[in-house]
Parts: structure tokens; sequence; C-alpha cells
């Protein structure tokens, strides 16, 4: 019922008030308001996921996207190195925002966003840093 409610609200306009509320879902898997994050690969993307659902914003999504990526980085660097799963979903997350920045061109929208999300991550393991690198020169190199 939830989603059919944040539908209507997408299309009366108030897309910004959705995306708020799932990104809070997002920030609330890795930085709880009691205790350490313990955020689940599977719970972000099905959080994702819904959003899709409901939204036909690939700006929004992107934005989604990139915020999960964020959320990712910040907790590795808040709580320390985590697993491979982890740093799988986090560059399929970052890989699908790249695809959209580029197939919708808004390079200049996201630039910033994601050259900072590259740059926090130097010095994480598991060949994470050179997979979001990678993905982020191959996107923004000839724009």
């Amino acid at each position: 019922m939830q989603s059919v409610q944040e539908y209507y609200l997408i299309q009366l306009g108030r897309s910004e008030d959705v995306l708020n509320k799932f990104k809070e879902s997002i920030r609330k898997e890795y930085f709880p308001s009691k205790g350490i994050g313990n955020a689940k690969a599977g719970v972000a993307r099905k959080i994702i996921s819904d959003f899709k659902k409901i939204s036909k914003s690939n700006h929004d999504l992107i934005d989604l996207l990139v915020f999960h990526v964020e959320q990712g980085v910040d907790s590795t660097n808040e709580y320390g190195d985590i697993d491979e799963t982890f740093y799988s979903s986090i560059e399929s997350s970052f890989k699908s925002a790249m695809e959209l920045i580029k197939k919708d061109k808004l390079h200049q929208d996201f630039q910033s966003r994601c050259l900072k999300v590259v740059e926090e991550t130097d010095g994480i393991g598991w060949g994470f840093h050179d997979c979001l690198a990678d993905l982020y020169y191959s996107t923004y190199e000839n724009i």
C-alpha cells in the first residue's frame, strides 16, 4: 500500500519527498540511530528496486544510486574494511549510475559527487577503488 501512495506523490510532483524517504531508508541501513550499521547488500538493492518501480525519473534514480554508493563508502571509512560481497553491491550501484549518466547525458549533474566517491575510496581493498575509478573515468573522460 505504501508504494501506491508514493507513486501518487511522485505523479503529483512530490518526487523529492519520496526520493528523500528512500534515501533515509538506505542511510538507516548504514548508520542506524542506535548501534553500528550492519548494511546488507540485499536490503539496499530492494530499496532501490522498489524506487525503480514507482519513479520514472532517471535523474532521481541516479541520485539514489549515487547516494547508496556514498553511504557505502562512508560506512567503510567509518567502520573499517568489509567483505567482497559488500563492495560488489556498491560497485554494481555505481556502474548502474554511470550507465544512466552516460545514456541521459547527465554528466554535469553528478560529476562532483561521483569524483568525490572515487577519491574517498583510495586505499580501500578488494580492488574497490580501482573498479570505481575505472567506471568514473570511462564515463567522464570524453565529455
